[in-house]
């Protein structure tokens, strides 16, 4: 379902993914042209926004709710990591070296994002003209966020390695699929997702 987006929104959803990465040092009139460049998309609560082994092909704004983060462990199951909470980035990883999904994304709540496809993506990333400049340091910020993120997951997981006895074997899982879950971009703990559905996405 595509929802409708005037100027007025694109200007609010902008300001505040300026005011969530605040080092970008953008317009707000620089994010609404890449916002305007986006299809824009209701997600509905429980569908799969993106798939984890997916090509990595799309960047999402969530613009409006919250995303499960999933990701399989050993025995292929599939487990919570994390939580993205509008507004933030999805998915630039992939976009930046075009690697496949490392997590699934499930909608928490009813979801709205706006999708860059991947020619339009390439196209704004060159660009000379302002809005290529605030994308690319969009997509640094975003990306710094979540190395740090993940640096002190990791820390977290060294730190019960380095006492087994306290943390136990299941605690050492659990640490690291949270520190690997936030390379897709999850920032909080997460509370228990919905089901994904067995198709879709």
């Amino acid at each position: 379902m595509t929802a409708p987006s005037p100027d007025p929104v694109y200007r609010t959803q902008a300001a505040r993914l300026i005011a969530a990465h605040p080092r970008i040092n953008a317009e707000v009139d620089d994010l609404v042209g890449i916002l305007q460049a986006s299809s824009v998309r209701i997600v509905p609560k429980g569908q799969v926004v993106v798939r984890e082994d997916d090509p990595g092909t799309e960047l999402y704004f969530l613009l409006r709710g919250s995303i499960a983060i999933l990701k399989r462990d050993v025995a292929g199951k599939q487990r919570p990591v994390g939580e993205l909470r509008a507004p933030t980035l999805l998915g630039q990883i992939g976009v930046v070296d075009r690697s496949r999904r490392t997590a699934t994304g499930v909608a928490a709540s009813e979801v709205i994002v706006a999708v860059l496809d991947p020619a339009t993506f390439q196209r704004l990333v060159r660009e000379t003209h302002p809005r290529g400049r605030a994308l690319r340091r969009l997509l640094l910020s975003s990306l710094t966020q979540q190395l740090v993120t993940a640096n002190e997951r990791l820390r977290d997981l060294l730190a019960a390695r380095s006492n087994p006895a306290a943390a136990g074997r299941a605690g050492l899982g659990e640490a690291f699929l949270r520190a690997s879950g936030v390379l897709e971009g999850s920032t909080e703990d997460a509370p228990k997702p919905p089901d994904p559905p067995a198709t879709g996405g």
